[in-house]
């Protein structure tokens, strides 16, 4: 790739540890005013879903090969257990502040949201505990494919179907369908940054993702800033979001 100058306020990126947080190491900060050469990238190129958004994905694919990239198959078998390890810690988790609420005001929740909480508060504590084991063995394989596939970053999808409207939107049915390639980060704690790669027939975004080795968002914001100085897709509007938008 070629040598790209990134532009960013301060308060428009967050970059590296979280100084409050015990749990994250210490790291120099990024100057994202100087210029960075982007290296050779190799990633993890998967589409899967619906045939337009995996043609869309794999559109992005050609382009980044096009200026640079090396694409490199990574197999990460432990993030089968991506959806049901990460629904019992998210309901589990998201439930417990509820609690009281759930008893005494049960009507202020839409239907949807009150039966996730309800099930999160009745989650086993062994289950618990099984979710967290899984979500370790995920993170120790993709730790691994980074080391021994040489890997600087991945790519996949950021949503494997396209967006819907709100008012139309399930949760227990369509929450599902729409995170299985962005919840593996929330659960192995990777940096990850979403990029527009075109737009379905039907005039819906689709969007492409990159996933960042621990702490290192600088590699993914540069990969990020690359692709978008060599597609127009972040310029363009869906139809829906109206003349006026910005």
């Amino acid at each position: 790739l070629q040598p790209v100058r990134l532009v960013a306020h301060d308060d428009d990126a967050v970059e590296g540890a979280d100084r409050g947080d015990p749990r994250v190491e210490e790291r120099q900060e990024l100057a994202l005013d100087e210029p960075a050469a982007v290296g050779e990238l190799r990633a993890h190129p998967k589409a899967e879903g619906l045939p337009e958004v995996g043609a869309l994905v794999e559109g992005a694919f050609k382009e980044l090969e096009r200026f640079g990239a090396t694409l490199v198959p990574v197999e990460l078998p432990a993030f089968r257990f991506t959806l049901p390890a990460g629904f019992v810690i998210l309901m589990a988790e998201v439930a417990q502040p509820h609690r009281r609420w759930l008893v005494e005001r049960p009507k202020d929740y839409v239907p949807g949201t009150r039966r996730l909480l309800e099930l999160g508060s009745l989650v086993p504590a062994a289950h618990l505990q099984a979710a967290h084991r899984a979500r370790m063995a995920m993170r120790a394989e993709v730790q691994a494919a980074f080391r021994h596939a040489r890997l600087d970053a991945m790519v996949t999808p950021t949503l494997p179907i396209t967006s819907m409207a709100l008012d139309e939107m399930v949760v227990d049915r369509d929450l599902p369908r729409l995170i299985p390639f962005t919840l593996p980060w929330n659960l192995t704690g990777l940096p990850a940054l979403s990029v527009p790669c075109g737009f379905t027939p039907a005039g819906l975004p689709a969007g492409l993702q990159v996933v960042g080795r621990p702490l290192d968002e600088a590699t993914i914001l540069r990969i990020g800033h690359a692709y978008e100085q060599a597609t127009p897709w972040h310029r363009q509007r869906p139809a829906l979001a109206g003349a006026g938008a910005r």
